[in-house]
């Protein structure tokens, strides 16, 4: 069977960071003059971020990425995970809470947040999502560098939380 591979050697390009050291590709000896060497490429993983100032609604091209949001009452609001197994984002606050909370809200009713927060003096917290949890809020305890990690199943998110002071993210209805 033969297979054709296409790929953009300018994409390849900036996702190597470099190589490993060569070997010999017969026995994975050291290199000494040998026909056929092998190099394995050291892929480099850069975050791909955006920034968010103003109340958003994220799109599915967003899943991957690290949001740096705002502080001061910005509300994001999720793509839908329905069918998205394996969808991924990071929200990170940029900013001390100063006037209003953030929020996180998902796109339906149904996709719900499960998960814990944790915090740096007690681990984990007292708050933890469940059903019915529709909302990830920053709170008045929040500051900058608090985040939640969140990763669908392709029905529901799944949230890791971490913020410096107990109750800086708690799960809301």
């Amino acid at each position: 069977i033969e297979m054709a591979l296409k790929f953009d050697f300018n994409k390849l390009r900036t996702a190597v960071a470099g190589f490993l050291t060569g070997v010999d590709a017969k026995d994975g000896s050291a290199l000494t003059g040998v026909d056929e060497a092998l190099f394995i490429p050291k892929i480099q993983t850069a975050a791909v971020t955006k920034v968010v100032s103003a109340d958003t609604t994220l799109t599915k091209a967003d899943f991957g990425k690290v949001i740096l949001m705002g502080a001061n009452g910005v509300d994001i609001t999720l793509p839908s995970c329905e069918n998205e197994a394996g969808a991924t984002l990071e929200i990170i606050l940029t900013a001390d809470y100063d006037t209003a909370v953030c929020t996180v809200v998902q796109a339906a009713a149904s996709q719900d947040f499960f998960g814990n927060h944790y915090d740096s003096t007690a681990g984990t917290s007292g708050d933890s999502g469940a059903t019915a949890n529709t909302k990830i809020t920053f709170s008045s305890a929040s500051v900058k560098g608090d985040r939640v990690e969140l990763l669908s199943d392709g029905t529901v998110w799944y949230v890791k939380a971490f913020g410096k002071a107990d109750g800086a993210i708690t799960f809301d209805n």
